[in-house]
């Protein structure tokens, strides 16, 4: 109870408008790039790793990969490897970017390029929420609950085989 308490209330769940924006196939996986709402104007972008059906057939068990604090987010080089793992073990993974990371950035200057990065992002964006009565975890946990949401729509995944790992 003290947990979700610290958290606040969450949101209505509304319509994920989930669009896959790239496909990549190699040897023995494939990657779909995903991106969808996780509320109406809040995109959440991640990279959904899949067995090749040849090797495995679905539909398949999936893991949410949840990153740690890399910059470039779903691109780092550990969360892909995981991702890659799974896919070539039989599991879908789903790797998301957390705020201020990989494609999820906050604070831009006119070029577009982040202001912060890392830790001193999400502080900004804490002290934000905490202004407007939330808590920046609130926005984390929601955003990857409607991921799991997210899977559980896909004909290629275990709607009820869904597992959550970090990094």
């Amino acid at each position: 109870d003290y947990f979700l308490n610290a958290l606040g209330p969450m949101w209505e769940r509304t319509p994920l408008n989930p669009q896959i924006t790239g496909r990549l196939t190699k040897e023995k996986f494939r990657v779909e790039n995903v991106i969808f709402e996780s509320q109406p104007g809040v995109y959440v972008t991640g990279a959904l790793f899949l067995p090749l059906e040849e090797r495995f057939k679905g539909p398949y068990p999936a893991m949410l990969i949840s990153c740690g604090h890399s910059t470039n987010g779903k691109a780092y080089d550990l969360y892909q490897s995981l991702g890659i793992l799974a896919a070539v073990n039989g599991l879908a993974a789903f790797v998301v970017d957390p705020i201020d990371q990989g494609e999820r950035f906050q604070h831009l200057n006119k070029d577009g390029k982040p202001t912060s990065v890392g830790v001193q992002a999400h502080n900004l964006v804490g002290a934000g929420a905490t202004l407007v009565g939330r808590n920046c975890a609130t926005f984390e946990v929601w955003d990857l609950m409607r991921a799991v949401d997210y899977l559980q729509t896909r004909d290629d995944i275990i709607p009820d085989k869904i597992g959550a790992c970090g990094t």
